[in-house]
């Protein structure tokens, strides 16, 4: 089993209307939980949510911190998620291009050279041929991407070559949960840095929304179930 490594973050909040129909709902690397941070109005800038804010207390709740995974950590997730028919080897191109809006340099990695090239904002054959003269902004690498059987578990995730993040949800629901019961869901605990649009984040699973309260309009704290009865509902 990897070395699990746990936050203690009683309090998050959470951007975004729970009421709405799951069919209208977005795609998002959330999967099956709700996304949280514990810098709401950053958050909401840098993922472009809208919607009222929810504050979620739970005093014992406990994170899986998902940026302490070792080399090690990793690959014991991808032997599990290979077990489980969750991934499978491929061949994917990765493109780097540079975001004005982060002022950095960011990545994705495709399923096509095509597809990557445009990323990077050329054709193929311009990839092609700046490859020829080696300036080639596309780069063949070994990867995973998620069957079926792990997208149908991950709800609406928007990539299946996003493989890493939603295989540390699978696991961590799957396994750790049913070990650990003060454990609510997975954290990256990116730094806070709003120009560069890095902010600590969090899934919470649903088969621990029954743990929290929620704050109302009054200031008080009320069990979930209360606060966003229809959700709560559908989760059950």
């Amino acid at each position: 089993m990897p070395h699990i490594v746990e936050k203690h973050i009683p309090k998050v909040t959470h951007i975004g209307f729970l009421d709405r129909p799951a069919a209208e709902r977005r795609p998002t690397i959330d999967g099956p939980g709700i996304s949280v941070s514990t810098h709401p109005e950053d958050w909401r800038a840098i993922a472009g949510l809208n919607g009222p804010e929810m504050v979620l207390r739970f005093t014992a709740a406990k994170w899986v911190d998902a940026l302490e995974f070792s080399d090690e950590d990793r690959a014991e997730v991808v032997a599990w998620m290979l077990a489980q028919d969750y991934a499978r080897a491929v061949t994917g191109w990765t493109a780097t291009r540079y975001d004005e809006e982060a002022d950095d340099f960011i990545e994705q990695t495709f399923e096509s050279r095509e597809a990557a090239a445009r990323f990077a904002g050329r054709s193929l054959e311009e990839e092609i041929a700046a490859e020829a003269r080696g300036q080639g902004a596309v780069m063949e690498e070994e990867t995973y991407r998620l069957t079926r059987r792990a997208l149908k578990r991950l709800v609406r995730w928007p990539d299946p070559l996003r493989w890493f993040d939603g295989a540390v949800l699978l696991y961590c629901r799957e396994v750790v949960l049913p070990k650990r019961p003060l454990v609510v869901g997975v954290w990256w605990g990116e730094a806070h840095d709003r120009r560069a649009r890095s902010c600590p984040s969090g899934v919470l699973f649903p088969e621990r929304l029954d743990l929290f309260d929620v704050v109302d309009e009054d200031g008080d704290f009320v069990p979930f179930a209360d606060a966003a009865p229809s959700f709560a509902a559908a989760q059950a």
